[in-house]
């Protein structure tokens, strides 16, 4: 099924007669490495017995399908500003008070994209008390980490004014930085803050990138970065690279270069 999926022939059947569509390679290579560590993880456990639930991996040596031209386009800084101008339009000429909040959210969301590479499962996920204005840094929880590790990073003033602005704008105190349009217990959908992102794109003329939406702002974020020490795979530098610090002079030092890697001051244009 994995592979009928991108063949045009769908392959997961719900309901009464419904079939999903053709999918991209992709998500057949991340279904198939997904079962591939189930049975990985299934030759080492072991029954009460003693037995071990699998005796060898069947799909052991077997080549997974991978994208011959995959899709990664990059946000520009270009992009980003047009984009963020046309919210702050749309927050200013909002006919009631949710609306304002929702592009005062949205306008938000798109700067803490741009300016930490985050993706945007971590950052819908933010709470209030995960900005320590105090110390200038913003805490990353381990349950939204893709490789569930908790992070406290350092960041520019600049960001922690951003920040602090959207706030007081919201009369925030506490609770989600993106709270559900209706739900205030329940962070906001993904659903909609890739609609709404959207919305704000087609209001400002913008062609959609093609193959991602938020992501393109990760890649940017990478881009800009691809000159400084650290690297992944020889081309990205990404903070999940450090660990945590094991002394406080450590940590210091530590600190400091992370902060100088979140202030970058070089920035990802059309014109390169």
């Amino acid at each position: 099924p994995g592979l009928w999926r991108p063949a045009g022939l769908g392959g997961i059947r719900y309901g009464v007669g419904c079939r999903t569509g053709p999918t991209r390679i992709r998500s057949a290579e991340s279904d198939l490495n997904l079962l591939q560590a189930m049975l990985r993880w299934a030759t080492t456990a072991r029954r009460p017995n003693g037995e071990r639930l699998l005796d060898n991996n069947p799909l052991a040596g077997i080549p997974r399908p991978r994208e011959a031209n995959p899709v990664r386009p990059v946000a520009t800084w270009e992009r980003f500003n047009r984009t963020r101008t046309r919210m702050q339009y749309l927050g200013l000429t909002a006919g009631n008070e949710g609306e304002r909040a929702r592009w005062l959210k949205m306008e938000l969301a798109l700067v803490l994209a741009e300016a930490t590479g985050r993706r945007l499962s971590a950052i819908r996920h933010l709470r209030w008390e995960d900005v320590q204005f105090e110390t200038g840094e913003i805490r990353w929880r381990a349950e939204h980490d893709k490789r569930g590790r908790e992070w406290v990073v350092p960041y520019p003033e600049e960001l922690l004014v951003e920040i602090r602005r959207v706030r007081d704008s919201l009369g925030a105190g506490g609770g989600w930085l993106f709270a559900g349009e209706r739900l205030l217990e329940q962070p906001m959908d993904r659903h909609l803050f890739d609609k709404w992102l959207t919305v704000a794109e087609q209001e400002e003329g913008l062609a959609k990138l093609k193959g991602g939406l938020w992501h393109p702002y990760r890649r940017k974020w990478a881009t800009e970065r691809k000159s400084l020490p650290l690297n992944d795979g020889g081309c990205r530098w990404r903070l999940d690279r450090h660990r945590h610090p094991a002394s406080a002079a450590t940590s210091s030092r530590s600190a400091r270069r992370l902060l100088a890697v979140t202030s970058e001051p070089r920035k990802f244009r059309e014109t390169g």
